[in-house]
């Protein structure tokens, strides 16, 4: 699957702006979205078989006329070990489109999901995104997550941001 996005449908305008991953994600009282941990896309798993939480952040920049509210689609989430094995699957979850909070200006569309991402091997895992829109648009993206054995490499930068912190 390539790293830049498909485009199958009739919307040429829409495109993912940016698929990410933050150890979480939230949207506060205006509707932003605040992530926490950004690009935690190396694991350090002192052993296997390891779950850790992870949230996948999707922003789909629209250059053209936002779909009406109330239309949508669905979003597919696919990780795959190195070796090809899955390791989860969420398919066709519904999306819908909501009131744009600026009418007359491009919109946007800003996803956050959580997942227990488990690993049971070490390499390069591939996470898939697929957002299909109800006109036939379909937008996909990959990103890759590396599953690392701890080398003390983790303990030794976690003791200097606390010497860091202790001299500030």
């Amino acid at each position: 699957m390539p790293r830049t996005n498909e485009f199958m449908g009739e919307r040429k305008d829409m495109r993912i702006e940016w698929f990410g991953i933050a150890e979480a994600s939230a949207r506060d009282a205006r509707g932003a979205m605040t992530l926490v941990g950004v690009d935690q896309n190396i694991i350090v798993a002192p052993t296997l078989p390891m779950t850790v939480p992870r949230s996948f952040v999707l922003l789909i920049d629209d250059e053209g006329e936002t779909p009406p509210v109330g239309t949508g689609g669905t979003l597919e989430f696919m990780a795959e070990a190195p070796s090809g094995r899955p390791v989860l699957a969420i398919g066709a979850q519904r999306l819908q489109v909501g009131e744009k909070q600026w009418p007359n200006l491009p919109g946007g569309i800003k996803l956050g999901f959580e997942v227990p991402l488990s690993v049971n091997e070490y390499g390069t895992h591939k996470m898939r995104v697929r957002v299909t829109f109800d006109d036939g648009t379909t937008l996909e993206q990959e990103k890759s997550v590396y599953v690392v054995p701890d080398d003390g490499r983790l303990a030794e930068a976690e003791a200097s941001a606390a010497e860091v912190v202790a001299q500030g």
